[in-house]
């Protein structure tokens, strides 16, 4: 029998949907791996489908062809074969019967229109991407009874029940505690998602979990992750910023790529391996690769056309960032692996490595002296590049190296080299005049391809550069190349100098004296030279531009680091706040007077920098008369001895989820507490006298399964007899 119409319409939208991700990045769902293994006859295979559309076969629904908005699954199906559903927009209802015990792969795949759905408890199996691509979706459940999965406490999600592991979400799900994984592509698609909380308790985020979240902008990742799994953000192209916790050791391929609208994320220490995880997040512009870092791959940063400043820290045994380069080196190779529109390639380097620069924000950038080596697609992409000096040094440019430097006017190609690689230079849509010597033999297919049509190719009478040129049509010419002409003498990177590189952040500007030499003599600043500073209060990387005058030309970029300090006090709005940790404080006291309802945040920003609140410090709140009531935030995990000792005018209280220690004192004699709400269910330790001399009625609100443990938690804290636990 022949194969009907609208489904061969529909494997055409689905490989035409495949071709356009890029090769690096593609990710195949569910329904390109099973035709692939079944060497594309299940979608040669016809069936005769009934009145209403349904093609059924041995009680497994193998494909629905009818255009109803709302459908009933008939009685007798027990299956819902692979893609059964797949790519019906227009669906917007399902009812799936009693007797369904396996939703196959892709069953409802880009079912974009479809608003709830229930599994029946008989279901045992769900395939893969089942639900990818249903945007529309709001809510989703299990029947009660249901022995494989579960929807616990309403949470518009399907969690498979024996691993927690939460397989499917939607726009509106709410993950519950208990959940330990977030399954392989569970929000695959579901461009409908605005935020979404991850509980403490999650350690494992699968692969593509997030997947084209398109309006997805901000997330939190808990403590206990290890890894960040291939393509997990892939496609999240609102998403801004995210913070990772210390205890992420691998970050993986295309992890964050087309993250579009990313401008800032912490690798954190524990980190030790970075896949090309950040491919085409332009909007990226500051990042640190910590010490520990040990891996690095080709192109981790291809594409961040806004990356201004990358920094490796002081002590990597694998990578530097030496002299302020903002770039990353292998230490020992000397490849130069990344780099941002900010770069400038210091001496010891041997190779620009493969994507190295790909796609940034470069404008200008000279090779210098011992770097042999520019590899494949090392510049591709570098559309704002308009001018590049290449060190004689050099002996080999590879394929792709200045592909589609659209701005790039002019080159020289040095006498070292002997052979210029595919596609080089090809979409150089501006190349006007390159200058080839005859040292070269060899020029290989499409080199100049998509060129500016009026390129004029200098080169020697006589050698193979001009027979290239004729017998492909390019301009050929032995006079008139002057692409570096004797005038004015340029700022050399190498002759600049700084007299801090880093400094503690405090809140003021800083502005480091610059030094200037040509040779043995010392250039005058507003002379020779004019300086300016940008980013240079708050944490990060500082930036200083010295822009040459009068004699002198060029522009230099020099950085420098601004750090806030462990150990260092700041005052945020009404708080003041002690740094603990590299991306973590603990609040220390008020500042203003005139608080009386104190609310402690999950976060607190210092220079600029994003630091978890994590803990309230020992008496930081001691025999303040003023305060009334006080909310703990959930990332707050000790309250410090006697951290609210004395205040008299204390009426209730509110703990965080976070919360695992109360220390000794810490509501001591706060005589009008009534009221404390625990959220925790983490609380493991409790200080002595910690509820001595408190209201003698004090209600402690705790969660309900942590009833009995936190009643013997609580028992002889100072507390009197009347003082009540309860769920």
């Amino acid at each position: 029998m022949r194969k009907k119409k609208s489904w061969t319409c529909l494997m055409s939208l689905v490989l035409s949907a495949t071709i356009m991700i890029p090769a690096q990045a593609a990710y195949a769902t569910g329904v390109e791996r099973q035709a692939e293994e079944a060497g594309m006859e299940a979608y040669a295979e016809s069936r005769a489908a009934d009145e209403d559309g349904f093609e059924i076969e041995d009680g497994v629904l193998k494909k629905y062809t009818g255009t109803a908005t709302e459908v009933v699954i008939p009685e007798e199906v027990t299956s819902i074969g692979y893609g059964a559903f797949l790519g019906c927009s227009s669906l917007k209802e399902i009812t799936i019967p009693k007797g369904v015990t396996s939703i196959g792969i892709d069953a409802f795949h880009s079912c974009s229109s479809l608003k709830e759905i229930t599994i029946p408890k008989g279901v045992t199996s769900i395939g893969i991407e089942a639900f990818c691509g249903c945007s529309g979706l709001e809510n989703i459940r299990v029947e009660e009874g249901n022995t494989v999965y579960d929807s616990r406490e309403n949470c518009n999600a399907v969690i498979e029940t024996g691993s927690n592991t939460l397989i499917r979400g939607c726009k509106n799900t709410i993950i519950p505690e208990g959940v330990t994984a977030i399954g392989e592509q569970a929000f695959c698609r579901c461009s409908s998602l605005t935020e979404i909380v991850i509980p403490e308790g999650v350690v494992s985020i699968g692969n593509a979990a997030f997947y084209e979240c398109t309006n997805l902008e901000e997330i939190n990742i808990p403590e206990g992750v290890a890894v960040i799994e291939a393509n997990t953000f892939n496609g999240c192209e609102s998403l801004k910023k995210i913070v990772l916790p210390e205890g992420v050791k691998n970050i993986q391929g295309y992890a964050f790529q087309r993250c579009f609208s990313l401008e800032e994320i912490n690798i954190p220490a524990s980190v030790e391996e970075i896949g090309p995880a950040f491919d085409a997040c332009r909007s990226l512009s500051n990042i640190t690769i910590p010490r520990g870092v040990a891996s690095i791959a080709r192109g981790a940063f291809s594409g961040c056309s806004s990356l201004e400043y990358i920094k490796v820290e002081e002590d990597n045994a694998v990578y530097d960032s030496r002299e302020n380069c903002n770039a990353i080196i292998e230490k020992e190779s000397g490849i130069l692996l990344a780099g941002g529109k900010n770069t400038v390639i210091p001496e010891g380097v041997t190779s620009i490595g493969t994507g190295a620069f790909r796609g940034s924000g470069l404008s200008k950038i000279s090779i210098p002296k011992g770097v042999t080596m520019i590899e494949r697609s090392a510049f591709q992409n570098c559309s704002s590049l308009t001018e590049i000096s290449i060190s004689e040094s050099v002996t080999e440019i590879q394929s792709y190296a200045f592909q589609g430097c659209s701005s790039l006017m002019e080159i020289v190609v040095p006498e070292s080299v002997t052979a210029i690689e595919e596609y080089v230079f090809s979409g150089c849509s501006s190349l006007k005049r390159i200058s080839i010597p005859e040292s070269v033999t060899s020029i290989e297919s499409n080199a100049f391809a998509g060129c500016n049509a009026g390129l004029i190719i200098y080169g020697k009478t006589g050698s193979y550069v001009e027979v290239y040129a004729k017998e492909n049509n390019i301009k050929f010419s032995s006079t008139g190349m002057a692409l570096n002409p004797i005038g004015k003498k340029t700022i050399s990177s190498n002759n600049v100098s700084l007299s801090q590189n880093s400094y503690t952040y405090d809140g003021k500007a800083k502005k480091p004296t610059v030094t200037v030499k040509d040779g043995s003599k010392t250039l005058v600043q507003n002379t020779d030279y004019i300086v300016s500073y940008s980013k240079n209060i708050n944490a990060g990387m500082a930036k200083v531009k010295i822009t040459g005058k009068g004699n002198y030309e060029g522009t230099v970029t020099k950085n420098f680091a601004i750090t806030v300090k462990k150990g260092t006090s700041h005052k945020v709005g009404s708080y003041q706040y002690k740094v603990t940790g590299t991306s973590t404080v603990s609040m220390v006291g008020v500042k203003d007077n005139k608080i009386t309802k104190v609310k402690v945040p999950k976060t607190a920003k210092i220079g600029g920098k994003s630091f978890k609140v994590t803990a309230i410090g020992s008496s930081a709140f001691k025999n303040n008369k003023k305060i009334t009531s006080i909310e703990i935030g959930d990332n707050v995990k000790i309250i410090g001895a006697s951290a609210f000792e004395g205040c008299t005018k204390l009426g209730k209280a509110t703990i965080g989820k976070g919360v695992t220690e109360i220390g000794g004192n810490a509501f001591k004699n706060c005589k009008k507490l009534g009221t404390i709400t625990i959220k925790s269910t983490k609380l493991k330790k409790v200080g002595r006298n910690a509820l001595k001399g408190i209201k003698p009625t004090l209600k402690i609100k705790v969660p309900a399964k942590k009833l009995p443990a936190y009643k013997r938690l609580f028992k002889n804290k100072g507390q009197g007899r009347k003082v009540k636990i309860v769920k």
